[in-house]
């Protein structure tokens, strides 16, 4: 019956349904240097960069099984053995199936080349959930096929109950965990990122008061350079210096801010003014100052903006004043994304 499917013009409208809706994707990549392609090659190791570790994807499963938990993970492999064993709606389960597997191993598989972060496998759960549904509704059937069944289940519901408020706040654990491992949040929650933007956002605010009247923002990476564009003061317009910078091991990935015009640092508009730099390296806090004496006339470090949550230290955001911009050049490469 599939085969007989094939034939009909269904599955070839659905096909170009798919590439008229890829098709923007594709042609603002081709105009724009295949800026959002390479960026992604550069994360997924699949560029010149990439080098197997295997390593990485003990790390991807050990992601995958801490973010949806061991006993839904039980119920994930039972749903899919019983698809490939099912006798009714066999067609789809089997299409549940193909919609998560392949593409769950594709990620998998490209831990071993690079760092696999933990929301990428997303996708393949919208239809793994509904497949584990379908499993767990076959189950209930009867007491018999529920009894090995029901553990993992009211298991994977506790963990849900306990772990969903923590996954969304986890600052009620910083105090007891930094006493027990002796370590800082920034070791051990992803989520320290999300943490002081609006405390930095208020001191860059008062800083800019005190220097001369059209001071602008630059930040190291475009994650930075966002946040101040949002939490300082009447949103104003930030610079990326990432892409600008001439060391290649300290370039950052090039970004939407490479390709708005208005943005560049070699703009003869920017030419004399002061600005507010923020870096954030706690290995080498002082590496970003060696590229952008240069630019500026005087360049000198601020007092570190150090956040506290619960008693713990979550992270120091390091700000430098410069005055007097004279200017950047564009390294003239792209190889970074």
């Amino acid at each position: 019956p599939s085969r007989r499917w094939l034939k009909t013009p269904w599955p070839w409208v659905m096909l170009v349904i798919a590439l008229a809706m890829t098709s923007p994707i594709v042609i603002w990549n081709a105009r724009h240097g295949w800026t959002n392609a390479l960026h992604v090659a550069r994360d997924t190791g699949t560029d010149s960069a990439g080098k197997f570790k295997f390593m990485n994807l003990i790390e991807s499963a050990g992601g995958q099984l801490g973010a949806m938990g061991p006993a839904l993970w039980v119920i994930f492999i039972g749903a899919v053995i019983a698809a490939f064993r099912a006798t009714e709606r066999r067609r789809e389960v089997i299409l549940l199936t193909c919609l998560s597997i392949p593409y769950f191993a594709l990620v998998a598989l490209g831990g071993l080349r690079a760092k696999v972060q933990v929301n990428w496998p997303v996708y393949a759960y919208f239809t793994w959930i509904i497949l584990a549904a379908w499993f767990l509704s076959t189950r209930l059937q009867t007491k018999a096929t529920w009894r090995p069944w029901r553990v993992w289940f009211w298991v994977t519901v506790a963990l849900a109950i306990v772990f969903s408020p923590i996954s969304h706040n986890t600052e009620p654990l910083y105090r007891a965990v930094t006493r027990l491992t002796h370590k800082t949040p920034r070791k051990w929650d992803p989520s320290y990122r999300l943490r002081g933007w609006a405390e930095l956002g208020g001191v860059v605010s008062k800083r800019l008061q005190t220097l001369r009247p059209g001071a602008f923002i630059m930040g190291e990476k475009y994650q930075f350079t966002a946040e101040l564009a949002f939490y300082v003061d009447g949103h104003p317009k930030t610079y990326c210096v990432g892409s600008w910078l001439s060391h290649p091991t300290r370039r950052a990935r090039a970004s939407q801010y490479d390709i708005w015009t208005d943005r560049r640092l070699d703009n003869p508009e920017l030419l004399g003014k002061d600005a507010i730099f923020m870096g954030d390296d706690p290995d080498d806090p002082e590496q970003p100052a060696y590229d952008l004496m240069a630019a500026f006339e005087t360049f000198e470090r601020l007092p570190s903006v150090e956040i506290y949550r619960a008693g713990a230290r979550v992270r120091a955001f390091d700000l430098w004043v410069g005055r007097g911009f004279k200017g950047m050049k564009w390294p003239g490469t792209q190889e970074n994304h």
